[in-house]
């Protein structure tokens, strides 16, 4: 992600990892009608917001490779319902992420035909 980090890819990305432009607002400190106005590409992509967003692609994609791995191992795909936060690294994450990974996870291993079951746990 450089130079060809535009708006459009922004919101691909963002909806991709189940996050909505609310919370992509209060991650970068900014107001979301400056998100909206990124995305439909008024206002460019501060570099730092760049260098931010591609973290989050890169822990989201290493959530769903954990994932996977833990079903290899367990047989067990994790869900939570409840809180709408997770901690991943000591960065809190929203819980639809998580599960957009998981539904991410759940994809690859019945494509791959790895048996598995889905555990809920609720968060309070």
């Amino acid at each position: 992600m450089n130079g060809d980090f535009d708006g459009s890819r922004l919101r691909l990305l963002r909806k991709a990892m189940g996050l909505d432009s609310a919370w992509v607002a209060a991650r970068f400190a900014v107001n979301e009608r400056t998100v909206r106005r990124w995305q439909a590409g008024t206002n460019p992509i501060p570099p730092d917001v760049v260098t931010g967003f591609q973290q989050l692609v890169e822990k989201y994609s290493e959530l769903i490779e954990s994932m996977i791995d833990g079903v290899e191992k367990d047989g067990v795909l994790l869900v939570f319902s409840g809180l709408e936060a997770s901690q991943l690294d000591g960065d809190a994450i929203p819980l639809s992420m998580f599960n957009r990974a998981a539904q991410q996870a759940a994809i690859y291993c019945e494509e791959n035909k790895i048996p598995y079951v889905i555990k809920v746990r609720t968060l309070s």
